[in-house]
């Protein structure tokens, strides 16, 4: 094997690791306005009013999400609610946003970086059935998330956010690690076929 050949294929186990370096982690909205993800990324909530409710579908909230979930809500206030994450997130899928309105909404969930740049969104327009389990679901996909800002046209009494299946990305030390040697060996490698070539010459 070439010189060319093993940096190559040290490339592609560099870009293999890297791609693999996100698990699945999940948040209960039960912790309210800040808490932890099952992978152990902190987040707080904001929104523009006087902060966020945990009710519960089928009793306090009567809605689309599935039956005894949990249920952000942000307290009658129109305006986007926001999540923070301390360390940055590659996914947020799964979302389920319902306008306490009555009658059809356009919600969008956006993600951001850490420079605020718009990495990705998804809006789905949808009516209120009322029928519990029937939301659906919004996802973002970026490296680098730190901020997914969730809104909602008809939000004149605010929005309730849930899911079953709410979850992000995060990179996994191992991998990172993993990724890291696949660098440094590149990195030898280099150095090592530059000093052959200097004592040739």
């Amino acid at each position: 094997m070439t010189f060319k050949t093993v940096l190559a294929a040290t490339a592609v186990a560099a870009v293999a690791f890297a791609a693999t370096a996100a698990s699945a982690d999940t948040i209960n909205f039960g912790q309210g306005s800040s808490g932890l993800t099952s992978g152990g990324v902190s987040y707080t909530v904001t929104d523009p009013g006087a902060g966020v409710s945990v009710l519960t579908q089928g009793s306090s909230w009567a809605g689309i999400f599935p039956t005894g979930g949990p249920v952000l809500f942000d307290n009658y206030v129109a305006g986007a609610v926001t999540f923070n994450f301390a360390t940055a997130i590659a996914s947020l899928t799964g979302v389920g946003i319902e306008s306490n309105y009555y009658g059809g909404y356009t919600a969008t969930l956006a993600a951001y970086d850490g420079l605020g740049n718009l990495i990705d969104s998804d809006v789905i327009s949808f009516t209120s059935t009322y029928a519990p389990g029937t939301v659906p679901n919004w996802s973002v996909f970026g490296s680098g998330i730190v901020k997914v800002v969730v809104s909602s046209t008809n939000d004149g009494a605010g929005i309730g956010i849930g899911s079953s299946s709410l979850s992000g990305g995060v990179p996994e030390p191992a991998a990172w690690a993993l990724m890291l040697v696949g660098f440094g060996a590149m990195g030898a490698m280099v150095r090592r076929q530059r000093k052959l070539a200097a004592t040739a010459a």
